[in-house]
């Protein structure tokens, strides 16, 4: 088992991590880390006319200097991802001595020259994996408790529920204050009034776009801070961590390359 997982995090250091962007000296790291900062900052400052910068601009305008932003973000984000996959492909191609160029052939043949096995068999290891994670994880000892054990209950598939139902509860929050302070449904049919079909098309419209871009950042921001912690458990362990969110990108690699036997066709001729 230790074997297994050595040969997932050898894998993970190879392509999967972002060990050579995220440095003190990448310019797009510290790009990307501060239009997140800047972000998050207009989001007060969407809602807040006394926060720096003062100005009399429309709130309505300020929702477009915010979508700025959350594109910049991306921009930053899949930049930063643009940059890593052409890094593992140079220290792939120096690894395993090949000209190719695409990052899915490199993998293939990485995992084909570490495992020792063809592409023909990449499925039936995945599913060798993931039974060993299944069987290791039911018969674990029920008093045993890890920092990767407690980042689990928040971070896991399955503590989504509880996010959700804290959010709501966050909502509802809100709502509840907006109407303490004197908000009505009035106000919703005075935002409304006046304004015709394609005006308001165009509202939700933006609305939908800025909604969506938000979601979009919010949620890689999450991710990120999941992976941080994931990876500051993992860092103690080194290639021994036995890490299941590296096994699980390691069995969908496995699945994804997989190459079904040719066929052979017969011609009716």
């Amino acid at each position: 088992m230790n074997h297994t997982f050595r040969t997932i995090n050898r894998y993970h250091d190879q392509f999967e991590s972002y060990k050579r962007v995220v440095t003190l000296e990448s310019l797009t790291f510290w790009l990307s880390m501060l239009s997140v900062v800047a972000f998050v900052y207009s989001l007060f400052w969407l809602f807040n006319n006394q926060l720096w910068p003062k100005s009399t601009i429309d709130h309505n305008v300020r929702i477009f200097f915010v979508m700025g932003l959350e594109i910049l973000v991306l921009f930053f984000w899949f930049k930063l991802q643009s940059k890593r996959d052409k890094l593992v492909v140079e220290s792939a191609k120096e690894l395993l001595s090949t000209d190719e160029e695409d990052i899915s052939s490199l993998k293939k043949l990485w995992l084909e020259e570490t495992l020792g096995v063809t592409s023909r068999e990449f499925f039936d290891l995945a599913i060798e994996i993931d039974q060993m994670l299944d069987l290791k994880e039911r018969n674990r000892s029920p008093l045993s408790l890890d920092g990767k054990k407690l980042a689990g209950y928040i971070f896991a598939p399955e503590s989504r529920n509880r996010i959700l139902a804290m959010f709501m509860g966050v909502c509802a929050a809100i709502i509840g204050l907006s109407i303490s302070a004197g908000a009505s449904l009035e106000d919703v049919f005075s935002f409304v009034e006046g304004e015709s079909i394609g005006s308001m098309a165009i509202i939700v419209a933006v609305i939908s776009l800025f909604l969506m871009l938000g979601y979009l950042v919010l949620w890689y921001m999450f991710l990120m801070i999941a992976a941080s912690i994931s990876m500051g458990f993992e860092w103690f362990d080194g290639l021994n961590s036995t890490s299941h969110r590296r096994a699980r990108t390691f069995i969908n690699q496995l699945i994804i390359l997989h190459e079904l036997p040719k066929g052979r066709v017969r011609s009716n001729t």
